[in-house]
């Protein structure tokens, strides 16, 4: 038996692959993307300042602005760091660039879409004052035709009925003992008219009263003895108003200079 060698140098003579062929590098690319990337940014800021001007005014807005600049090119450098592929890189960073753009946008109308909101939560819950123009709180009629007032009463939200036919502020037995008042050590000997009738309540005075961004302090009130559905906002709060008036479906209340 012969063998037959198919190379004079035996199998051992084989060369090795030639080595590959470097791909050209990217960096060039990603880093000219990124500039462009950070300039479209800065002009979509500078769009937005010109279509609304005064948004962005005091130095603690123009900080806030490098802030955001810095930390989108922070992001868009984080992204040229991976390796992708050119329309990849590009979409990533246009979804960015909108995100953040769209939050630049929001903070800029902060208060617009926070007066908006008060606003559904008034027409919800139409017992939470919301702030009108002239420094007036509006209170919405409720579906009963009704006024309730959501306030707080040494720091403790408590419902009221308007009644401008009371004279009083006048807490149930349950509000009273939620704000902090002692029952058992009130004096029920005054006589009280409420909507359902007279009945007999003890003096308590409530070291802070607040409804929306009226603030009162050392307001008297009177406590009920017998249990009531809800306390009452009587003339006691709205002889401290500069005004208060009933228009159309909304109670309008102006605080004192």
């Amino acid at each position: 038996m012969s063998l037959v060698m198919t190379s004079p140098d035996g199998p051992w003579s084989r060369l090795p692959p030639p080595p590959p062929t470097p791909k050209p590098s990217r960096r060039g690319l990603h880093i000219g993307l990124w500039l462009l990337a950070v300039a479209v940014f800065c002009a979509g800021l500078y769009g937005l300042t010109y279509l609304f001007p005064g948004r962005v005014t005091t130095g603690a807005d123009w900080a806030d602005v490098s802030r955001g600049v810095l930390m989108v090119a922070l992001v868009l450098a984080g992204l040229m760091s991976r390796q992708l592929k050119a329309k990849q890189l590009l979409r990533d960073i246009a979804i960015w660039t909108v995100i953040v753009l769209v939050g630049v946008l929001l903070y800029s109308f902060r208060g617009e879409i926070g007066g908006a909101a008060l606003r559904i939560r008034s027409e919800i819950m139409p017992s939470y004052p919301v702030a009108a123009p002239g420094k007036e709180m509006v209170v919405s009629q409720d579906a009963g035709g009704g006024y309730y007032v959501t306030g707080n009463v040494n720091g403790k939200p408590v419902r009221f009925l308007v009644d401008t036919g009371a004279s009083e502020i006048v807490l149930s037995p349950a509000d009273a003992q939620r704000v902090g008042a002692d029952l058992s050590a009130l004096a029920f000997n005054h006589q009280v008219q409420t909507a359902n009738g007279v009945g007999f309540g003890a003096s308590y005075t409530a070291a802070r009263f607040q409804v929306g961004s009226i603030a009162l302090t050392e307001v008297p009130m009177q406590v009920n003895k017998a249990a009531m559905s809800s306390s009452l906002l009587g003339m006691t709060f709205f002889s401290r108003l500069q005004s208060f008036r009933f228009e159309g479906s909304k109670l309008y209340l102006k605080p004192k200079a």
